[in-house]
């Protein structure tokens, strides 16, 4: 399994390494740029020390590889879901920000709430997995297994806080998506661009929250089986997470950065008067293209949803 799961991030970087570099490198340094790498890669060393641990031979099981077993079992597996799931959600939060960008309510209560799951993750994987022993045992092919020797009646325990977080995201996330893309929509102009990276972030944050969810139930089924095979999935679960968010980030920029026919027609009439005339950046080309002329009828409020939408899409592809 952990050869799988690292096969499988070493596949994704090969299919994504154009479009890694096309729209993440180069990118002047922020938050999401810095978490995005931090998702990207780690995971490349987790898997690396997890299949180097699982390929030694069998002459190798003595009492200090009992040791470095329930060492490996009781302190790095929960470590690695530690980390990456902090940084996942950390991904998820930025994203679930940059759409409530003006309600500092709702922002606030985001970190709250991921701040609180990523303490009460680290307080679980502390007190409740300790109590559980580990051991070594000989495998065909020169392989070994290191593997649980008690039933984890709470299983459900430590998975607990993440999935809660990420459900409470995943609402939150698609109600505002939704809300967006209909004022887009409603709003014609440049709805184009704004309907692509509303539709892309749907997709990503639902294929990301299915992932994790799937991940988890799969966790919590293994771990109340004898000598469970759980933290042999665990490497496998948290591939496909790191999967889904690089995915999230990238396919948003990819959708921003694909000109939608509305835009490109706006920016050719806009550069017929002067050839000399640079054209303007997506961004800045939408955002002005979707300031609507005040009037009596409410065009004025049509301006400030307009402006909501673009600030949201600028810091959720930031």
């Amino acid at each position: 399994m952990c050869t799988a799961a690292l096969a499988l991030i070493v596949y994704d970087y090969i299919l994504t390494f154009d479009e890694e570099r096309q729209y993440v490198w180069g990118r002047r340094l922020s938050v999401l740029q810095i978490l995005f790498f931090l998702n990207r890669y780690p995971p490349v060393a987790f898997q690396l020390a997890n299949l180097v641990l699982f390929h030694l031979p069998p002459s190798a099981l003595t009492d200090q590889l009992q040791v470095l077993c329930q060492s490996f079992q009781l302190g790095a597996i929960p470590a690695q879901v530690e980390i990456q799931w902090s940084v996942a959600a950390a991904i998820v939060g930025h994203r679930l920000m940059a759409l409530y960008a003006d309600n500092v309510r709702v922002k606030v209560l985001i970190f709250v709430v991921w701040f609180a799951a990523v303490v009460a993750l680290m307080i679980i994987n502390i007190i409740i997995l300790p109590k559980h022993g580990a051991k070594a045992s000989g495998l065909p092919f020169g392989m070994h297994l290191c593997h649980p020797t008690t039933q984890s009646l709470n299983a459900w325990i430590p998975s607990t806080p993440a999935v809660t977080f990420d459900l409470f995201a995943f609402l939150l996330a698609l109600f505002k998506l939704i809300q967006h893309r209909r004022a887009a929509t409603r709003m014609h102009t440049a709805a184009g661009a704004s309907v692509r990276i509303y539709d892309s972030m749907a997709i990503g944050s639902t294929l990301y929250f299915l992932v994790i969810l799937t991940g988890h139930i799969v966790t919590m089924y293994t771990a109340t089986k004898r000598e469970s095979l759980s933290f042999i999935w665990i490497p496998m679960m948290f591939s496909l997470s790191s999967i889904a968010c690089s995915h999230m980030i990238i396919d948003v920029r990819s959708s921003s950065a694909t000109p939608a026919p509305s835009d490109a027609s706006s920016s050719d009439l806009g550069s017929a008067g002067s050839s000399a005339t640079r054209p303007l950046p997506p961004q800045v080309a939408r955002a002005r293209s979707m300031r609507m002329p005040t009037t009596r009828s409410g065009g004025s409020d049509n301006t400030l949803v307009a402006r909501d939408i673009h600030r949201s899409e600028v810091l959720a592809i930031a």
